[in-house]
């Protein structure tokens, strides 16, 4: 912690330059003053950062200023030095080796603050926010009383800014290490859109709107598949879905790549706890009852299920997916798989689609997406006329590099009829071109995955090593391949 010291305060700065305050001093001046060596980092962040930093005095301090005659000039110098002398730290720690302007991964701000409710004091907080981004994704604050004295202000004032930075440097490493805010910290455009999507998903579970959390987790986990803080926060967001088995397996292949985040660990035992808790536990942890209530009909389905009894377990799917529509993937899927068996294709059909767009998991997506198709080609579902012209269109377009109307229209093909394949290959060409290389690369994995034996397969094989490269994501260890979705009625 940042050390208690006798309070010094701010009038000392002009006084021993000008007592009757008629000097106007300089930031070259102000500068000298509050020079200090500088604590050096144990090791960098790697990532683009833009450094913004601010200084501000409070109004009891700008009237102790003017008491001593000093001109608004004075104080301004005085406040861009003390902002200087942050950003020398800053850059001189080796910190932050990457501090850009432009296209940076998230902003470092550091805002620090003297005033005196009683003693003189000095505030510093560095927030960390990602790139599109209004709030920040985490803060640390330090705090120094400095008494009541205004004596040796410059040495007090240095002494404690110095250790205060060093101090949040190092919890802001450990958190970066961690996981934490490795999500913001990918390689260029992947880590501004991982940063975005992380964002949005924070913003919609501030808001009450898992939905929107859960696809844009979904997005993030697409172009970011290996970051591990992606799948604390996918695994958070389950539990608080009350899908205690979901946060494990997610939490679990989070640890496959960062087998030391306690962060993960932490979710890992808070859902087994969950497993085991009965429903006034659930609700006095902050969970919506009605999804409680729906997760444990839909393992009541299961459980009826495994004992055959299908018409009460395809009762008590569809009873889970009713109760909290679009944040039960699981009864969906589970209804499907019924429906199909008993040879309802169609009401089958469409519950596999419901499953594929709830899933937050890729993988989970992708198989309900490869049953739905598989069972749409096995009974002969033809395309519906609608769909097979926005398709064309969406060709059209695409040659005319009219590519957000042709993007348009090839998503809207595919949501009318997801078992148009090709509609897969064409429409990740136009994510490419597009510059939605995340998007692009999920498309053509879900095309690979629909059509291995396709004649431009090779092509499509390149260019998945092509869009997995720009994104970063070739060099990096592969994580251990995901188990299928966790029904309980495979």
């Amino acid at each position: 912690m940042v050390r208690k010291i006798v309070s010094r305060g701010i009038v000392v700065l002009v006084t021993t330059l000008a007592l009757c305050g008629c000097v106007t001093v300089s930031v070259n001046k102000y500068r000298d003053m509050v020079r200090y060596d500088v604590v050096p980092a144990a090791e960098p962040i790697s990532a683009a950062v833009r450094l913004e930093a601010a200084h501000t005095l409070a109004p009891e301090i700008v009237a102790i200023w003017k008491q001593w005659m000093n001109p608004d000039e004075n104080i301004e110098n005085y406040r861009q030095a003390i902002v200087e002398a942050v950003t020398t730290d800053m850059t001189q720690s080796g910190f932050l080796p990457k501090i850009t302007a432009s296209d940076y991964d998230f902003i470092v701000r550091i805002e620090t603050q003297e005033s005196k409710p009683a003693n003189f004091r000095l505030k510093a907080t560095l927030s960390v926010i990602p790139a599109g981004a209004k709030e920040a994704v985490t803060q640390y604050t330090r705090e120094a009383d400095l008494g009541d004295s205004s004596l040796n202000l410059m040495k007090e004032i240095k002494s404690n800014l110095r250790s205060m930075l060093a101090e949040m440097r190092a919890n802001l490493l450990a958190d970066y290490k961690g996981g934490k805010i490795r999500a913001l910290a990918s390689k260029g455009a992947a880590g501004r859109e991982t940063a975005k999507f992380s964002a949005e998903a924070e913003a919609a579970r501030k808001a009450g709107n898992p939905k929107a959390a859960l696809a844009a987790l979904r997005g993030a986990l697409r172009g970011d598949p290996r970051n591990p803080a992606l799948y604390r926060e996918a695994a958070d967001l389950l539990l608080s879905l009350c899908d205690a088995d979901g946060a494990i397996r997610t939490a679990e292949q989070g640890l496959r790549l960062a087998d030391q985040d306690q962060g993960l660990r932490d979710v890992v035992g808070r859902a087994l706890k969950l497993k085991t808790a009965d429903a006034a536990t659930a609700t006095a942890e902050g969970l919506d009852p009605q999804v409680c209530r729906a997760q444990a009909a839909n393992r009541e389905g299961v459980a009826l299920a495994r004992g055959q009894q299908r018409t009460d377990a395809l009762a008590k799917f569809e009873e889970a997916a009713a109760a909290a529509p679009g944040l039960i993937p699981k009864a969906d899927y589970n209804a499907a798989l019924i429906l199909e068996q008993t040879g309802k294709s169609r009401e089958a059909l469409q519950r596999y689609l419901a499953a594929k767009d709830a899933f937050l998991m890729p993988a989970d997506e992708q198989e309900a997406l490869q049953k739905a198709i598989a069972l749409a080609q096995r009974t002969g579902m033809a395309v519906p006329e609608s769909a097979e012209r926005r398709y064309r269109i969406g060709i059209l377009r695409a040659q005319q590099k009219r590519y957000p109307e042709a993007v348009k229209e090839l998503e809207a093909a595919l949501a009318e009829a997801p078992w148009l394949v090709d509609a897969y290959y064409n429409l990740g060409l136009v994510y490419d071109f597009s510059e939605r290389y995340a998007d692009a690369l999920h498309t053509l994995k879900t095309y690979l995955m629909l059509a291995p034996n396709a004649p431009q397969i090779g092509s499509v094989k390149t260019k998945i090593v092509e869009l997995e490269d720009r994104l970063g994501l070739l060099e990096a260890p592969a994580a251990a391949p995901e188990r299928p979705p966790q029904s309980g009625t495979l």
